[in-house]
């Protein structure tokens, strides 16, 4: 498995308050499968991202980039830690771009 790299670009337009993250990753981690044959796709990802920030990931194939994304929009459900989208839990963030 390769290395995952987040890469952040240009400050927020305003600046972020502790605690003011649009999303955060907190000890994040997903594995696909059960038991031995489990395959960890990401790991230990701790992240905070404000509102109004530039960030790019990048990694080679298969290192997680997309599973990542994928938890960020509730699709994915966290293996280990959590993701959190203005305070709620990911897994609200569908329902709540519905809205």
């Amino acid at each position: 498995m390769g290395q995952l790299a987040v890469v952040l670009g240009e400050e927020p337009k305003r600046e972020a308050c502790a605690g003011d993250a649009l999303i955060r990753f907190k000890g994040f981690g997903k594995s696909f499968g059960l038991g031995s044959g489990a395959l960890v796709a990401t790991r230990n990802i701790d992240l905070e991202v404000a509102a109004g920030e530039f960030v790019t990931i990048v990694g080679p194939s298969g290192c997680g980039k997309s599973t990542l994304l994928n938890a960020a929009a509730g699709i994915f459900p966290a293996t280990a830690g959590e993701v959190v989208y203005r305070e709620r839990p990911s897994r609200d963030t569908i329902a709540m771009s519905a809205i």
